[in-house]
């Protein structure tokens, strides 16, 4: 008798827990909901609309970025406990189509599927073990479960084709995303870039300047900057082919096909273009953080770290006589600012590198045909079969 009043009070207090999440009355709790589902529709189409404006709303804070994610996970679970409630909740009265409260969380899911590819990176990193296929089947999966829930449990035409075009949107983010990681992964200007500067970094060549070289071209406070030989763009082309310790590389000493530090330093003597939009420098210098920071990636891919030669080469290029700190300005603030400013956009490279959520170093022609052109007609493509197939389905 005890332990059936011990079930009996167990029982009761776990219907007094989850008996308002099936209460229909509960209205408030359908409001709050509603209004915070619409102030993070306005939030996210805010960082969208002026990504161009504000640098907030281009790469989001990774802890925020991290917060959002995590928040958004807990909603899927949550939300398909209360889809089954209502629905069950709606199927006493003999109705074939799910009730309205069942069809408004269903859009709240979908809806917080396509905010979270707004807060989720995509994974470049090469990265032991699970990698990114770990995050690439755990949303493959969220997708997949959404899609059951629409065309198992929608009846009407109209109704499933809607639901079923919001569910396409889902899958096709998915797939973008799933593209962008494997072209990203296998690309030497991208995924494979940190181990690809490893080998281009001890060819002999890159490493030029030696120290009694810029005391003999005393009246040129730039020569370390103008005969720079890290790579800014241009070193995937090199690659021959594959190396016990990397990668081979054809050689470029004249400096053809790699744009390098220094030809840039040297381009802007001669170019009056470039002369006249970079008179402060900046775009050099944005050049200079560029390379830095594929310098820094091996430090962050478990890559061999850089040899002393190549360390003093650095530490050379930014303080001593000749390199960056002694030739931006005579005056020591203005050049101590500048300093700090490469320093920066370097660590501002590499947040947005591992925190990326349309690879910007893939921006190519092609890249911007298949992304912005080839892909959308394809998705309204698959739309307008959706609604052929929902019409005509029995």
């Amino acid at each position: 008798m005890d332990g059936d009043a011990s079930c009996g009070k167990t029982s009761g207090l776990v219907w007094n827990l989850t008996s308002s999440y099936a209460d229909q009355s509960n209205e408030a709790s359908m409001v709050s909901a509603t209004v915070i589902m619409f102030i993070l529709a306005a939030l996210f189409f805010n960082l969208n609309l002026f990504s161009g404006l504000s640098d907030a709303s281009a790469i989001l804070d990774p802890k925020v970025r991290v917060a959002l994610s995590k928040a958004l996970s807990l909603f899927l679970p949550v939300m398909s406990y209360l889809f089954s409630e209502a629905k069950n909740a709606g199927a006493g009265a003999g109705a074939r189509e799910l009730p309205l409260r069942a069809q408004l969380i269903l859009t709240w899911m979908l809806l917080v599927e396509l905010l979270r590819n707004k807060v989720e990176a995509i994974p470049m990193q090469q990265q032991q073990g699970d990698g990114w296929h770990k995050g690439t089947v755990e949303r493959a999966g969220r997708v997949a479960w959404l899609g059951s829930l629409v065309f198992f449990n929608m009846r009407g035409a109209g109704r499933r084709a809607a639901f079923g075009i919001l569910w396409l949107l889902c899958g096709a983010k998915l797939v973008q995303g799933v593209t962008f990681t494997l072209v990203g992964n296998n690309s030497y200007a991208y995924g494979k870039n940190a181990r690809l500067i490893v080998s281009y970094m001890r060819a002999p060549r890159v490493l030029v300047v030696k120290h009694g070289d810029v005391d003999s071209h005393g009246d040129d406070h730039e020569l370390l900057l103008k005969t720079c030989r890290y790579a800014v763009v241009g070193e995937d082309k090199l690659v021959t082919g594959p190396s016990p310790d990397g990668y081979s590389l054809a050689a470029d000493d004249s400096a053809t096909t790699t744009t390098t530090v220094g030809k840039i330093w040297q381009l802007a003597e001669t170019d009056p273009f470039l002369a006249s939009i970079d008179q402060d420098g900046r775009l050099r210098r944005l050049c200079l953080s560029m390379a830095l920071f594929k310098l820094l990636r091996r430090s962050f891919e478990h890559l061999p770290p850089m040899s002393e030669a190549e360390t003093r080469d650095c530490r050379d290029l930014i303080f001593s006589r000749g390199g960056l700190y002694s030739s931006s300005s005579e005056e020591d603030q203005k050049a101590a600012e500048e300093l700090f400013e490469v320093m920066k956009d370097e660590t501002l490279f590499l947040s947005e590198y591992y925190h990326s959520v349309v690879p910007v170093a893939l921006a190519s022609p092609m890249f911007l045909l298949a992304n912005y052109l080839i892909f959308p007609a394809m998705v309204l493509l698959l739309c307008l079969v959706i609604v052929v197939l929902c019409a005509t389905a029995t």
